[in-house]
């Protein structure tokens, strides 16, 4: 009975050194390797009430939100320009959603290293070798975080970040987020004659008159837009965003009818005082150059876009010139 019983624990021990030895040949994935992997977001999601941010690219050029009430304006810089900002636009509040709902999205952040060499082989030193630099900065001022971005393996998504306050390096991937980081002032601006950014949306029962006016050399004309073409004026779309100090045309521009001017000025009421006024003017023989220059709250909307001129001759259509 005694042998039985010593023989009995000989072969417990035995199992039990077996499994271990076993144990000792599985994949790599202890609590070490857990750690490697971080269900996190960019931005804390506790941070619902973010007024302020910017994304600045390597080389220099920048854009700044900033919150203004319930809507957003964008101040955008380009590197090679001596004012502080080239443009001060309305920004489509639903991108800006769109962007800050991904950045408080919980992902799964892989870590690649947690040194100063890893950080200098994927090029997160600073803001001048990273390809981008995203801050959320507190209504003081203050910068609340930045991250570091590199956009190294854009074919398969991966993005690799690191937080300015650690030495961490993380992988990430993520389809949804580069989009926004890669995007141009062009990208983030309200895309209409009419902002629909600015005042909320516009719809043709909230203008209470539009008139377009033009002067020439021989000529000037005040026309009213009439009430039916309001929709298909709130439809128009303007180009992309202009530095301040454009270059006009060296080329001398002729003036031949109130159709072809050189100046214009769009004026839209829309009650409440609320009133946008657009000066256009002929930048070369296909385009124009539309200056919107108003305040807004203690804020000062001033930015230039493009205008071909097919979409300036719409408007003369909806305005009823025919000279």
């Amino acid at each position: 009975m005694e042998i039985n019983r010593i023989e009995k624990k000989l072969a417990l021990s035995s199992l039990l050194l077996m499994l271990l030895f076993a144990a000792s040949f599985m994949p790599f994935f202890n609590s070490t390797n857990k750690e490697k992997i971080q269900k996190t977001a960019i931005l804390n999601p506790k941070y619902k009430n973010i007024v302020q941010f910017s994304i600045e690219k390597k080389g220099g050029s920048s854009i700044f939100f900033q919150k203004v009430e319930d809507k957003w304006l964008g101040k955008s810089q380009n590197s090679s320009m001596q004012e502080e900002f080239s443009n001060i636009f309305p920004v489509e509040k639903k991108l800006v959603s769109k962007f800050l709902e991904n950045c408080r999205k919980v992902q799964e952040f892989h870590k690649i290293s947690q040194s100063q060499n890893g950080i200098k082989k994927m090029e997160l030193s600073d803001n001048k070798t990273s390809d981008f630099s995203l801050k959320f900065i507190e209504p003081d001022g203050k910068t609340l975080c930045e991250i570091l971005f590199n956009l190294k393996n854009l074919r398969e998504n991966r993005i690799y970040l690191r937080s300015t306050s650690t030495f961490s390096v993380f992988e990430l991937q993520d389809e949804n987020l580069t989009p926004f980081l890669n995007a141009d002032a062009d990208f983030w601006a309200d895309p209409y004659i009419i902002p629909q950014n600015i005042f909320g949306t516009v719809s043709e029962n909230d203008i209470q008159s539009a008139s377009l006016f033009i002067q020439t050399e021989k000529n000037q004309e005040l026309k009213r837009i009439p009430q039916e073409n309001y929709r298909k004026l709130l439809q128009l779309h303007h180009g992309h965003l202009l530095e301040q100090k454009y270059q006009t045309s060296e080329e001398p521009l002729k003036e031949e009818s109130l159709k072809n001017p050189l100046k214009a000025q769009i004026k839209v009421e829309l009650g409440n005082t609320k009133e946008i006024f657009i000066n256009a003017e002929k930048k070369d023989k296909n385009t124009f150059v539309l200056n919107y220059s108003f305040p807004l709250e203690q804020h000062h909307i001033n930015y230039n876009v493009c205008l071909s001129e097919w979409t300036f001759s719409r408007i003369l259509e909806l305005a009823e010139i025919n000279e």
